[in-house]
């Protein structure tokens, strides 16, 4: 179920081809999940920044209801996700990259048949 929400500096027209399906691809990979289990909302052309520069950025909130691990786990997902966006978006500065992880609990994820995915658990 993992949700993902990414915020970045850089302009769509610079993505590389097929990049939201490889984001897809290696977040899927990054969060032991199957690809086709993940939601990306990936905003481009956003006013960002860390410190006072317009560097490439990307800022990423990943929403899931069954935690993200313990720290190492964590640890290996940030470098992941992290190596992927610095390609992909050419990053050169690795700490432009920020990924927030959040933990919701699942009867606060609505699905748009009006069930929650509380209700897919107990089946």
């Amino acid at each position: 179920m993992p949700t993902v929400r990414a915020f970045t500096n850089v302009s769509k027209s610079a993505l590389p081809k097929d990049f939201m399906v490889n984001f897809i691809d290696a977040l899927g990979k990054s969060l032991n999940r199957e690809s086709k289990n993940v939601t990306l909302h990936f905003l481009c052309d956003q006013m960002l920044c860390r410190g006072p520069n317009d560097d490439p950025m990307c800022y990423v909130e990943i929403f899931n209801t069954c935690g993200h691990g313990e720290s190492e786990e964590i640890r290996q997902k940030v470098i992941g996700i992290s190596d992927f966006l610095k390609t992909a978006l050419k990053i050169t500065d690795g700490e432009a990259v920020r990924i927030l992880f959040h933990v919701i609990p699942p009867h606060h994820v609505g699905i748009g048949t009006g069930k929650i995915l509380t209700d897919f658990m107990t089946k």
